[in-house]
């Protein structure tokens, strides 16, 4: 499946709109290593929200956030 059909909407394909692979199917280096800081970061940032989470049901949503 190509990487920039229309309907994409992953951190890999905005990467892959700024710095274009060398086909469809696989990403450059920079797009690559981008998406990679950006999902690293968002989940640095989970764990940091769920780590302050006192009560149940936040612990229970971030459960959910890290589930999806």
């Amino acid at each position: 499946m190509p990487i920039n059909l229309p309907a994409n909407h992953s951190i890999s394909d905005l990467f892959n709109q700024a710095w274009p692979g060398p086909d469809d199917h696989h990403l450059s280096v920079a797009a690559a290593r981008a998406a990679k800081v950006v999902a690293l970061a968002l989940l640095g940032g989970l764990v940091f929200v769920s780590a302050r989470a006192r009560d149940p049901l936040a612990q229970t949503n971030a459960l959910g956030a890290f589930t999806v």
